[in-house]
């Protein structure tokens, strides 16, 4: 096995290169996206039971035992009824991702003040301007934990089925370099996912946590005594 300062060698060396520079913007690009549509969706399947507890139970029974599926075996699946397209990268990655955030959501929605709903509800012309002024508003603080934790998890998906789909992006130089077994090469590689990874949880932990000041009272005020 290379020594951890051959690997950081090798890691300066290869982020330099055009082509791992390119295999991450394609990978990070297919984490982003996915991720994007994760929220949206989450967000829609997360606030159902506002609008249809009936609903919202389906939606939860198709989409929710994913999560004891590994990602493999959906890409298989995915490539037997698809074929070999690259569109099953953000398939996968959002079937994988989307409990991580319309669960949390869901807990969320039950912590909202009944009596501001009714409120709402009252003093509004329909349901839905309730939802979007007062449901919504109230959720961003849940929507976020759930988002961080399912963009965390797509890093590690959209470079799993890469390797399945030979599809570019880190995931297929990581393979390339295991196959050749130039073992510097594939750990520098690994290297350069988790740096992306934390660098990417980083930034999106540091807008939630102003996002949260501003949603929290007992947060900020305790920001602002300290």
């Amino acid at each position: 096995l290379p020594t951890p300062l051959i690997v950081l060698k090798t890691f300066y060396t290869q982020i330099q290169l055009a082509g791992v520079q390119e295999a991450a913007f394609s990978t990070a690009y297919r984490v982003y996206i996915s991720s994007g549509i994760a929220l949206v969706l989450g967000i829609a399947i997360g606030t159902l039971d506002y609008f249809s507890e009936t609903f919202s139970d389906l939606i939860n029974s198709l989409f929710y035992p994913t999560q004891f599926i590994s990602e493999a075996v959906l890409t298989l699946v995915a490539i037997t009824i698809i074929g070999l397209s690259p569109a099953i990268i953000y398939i996968i990655t959002v079937i994988a991702i989307l409990p991580d955030i319309f669960v949390v959501v869901q807990e969320g929605l039950k912590d909202i003040d009944g009596k501001i709903l009714e409120l709402g509800e009252i003093y509004s012309e329909s349901s839905l301007r309730t939802y979007r002024h007062l449901v919504l508003p109230q959720l961003i603080p849940y929507i976020l934990s759930g988002f961080l934790r399912a963009h965390a998890t797509a890093w590690e998906i959209v470079a799993t089925v890469e390797i399945f789909l030979i599809a570019g992006g880190l995931g297929q130089l990581s393979q390339n370099y295991y196959q050749l077994l130039n073992l510097p090469k594939l750990f520098s590689v690994v290297l350069v996912i988790l740096s992306l990874g934390l660098l990417s949880d980083r930034a999106f932990r540091i807008i939630k946590k102003r996002i949260d000041r501003r949603y929290l009272e007992d947060e900020h005020q305790d920001q602002r005594i300290i």
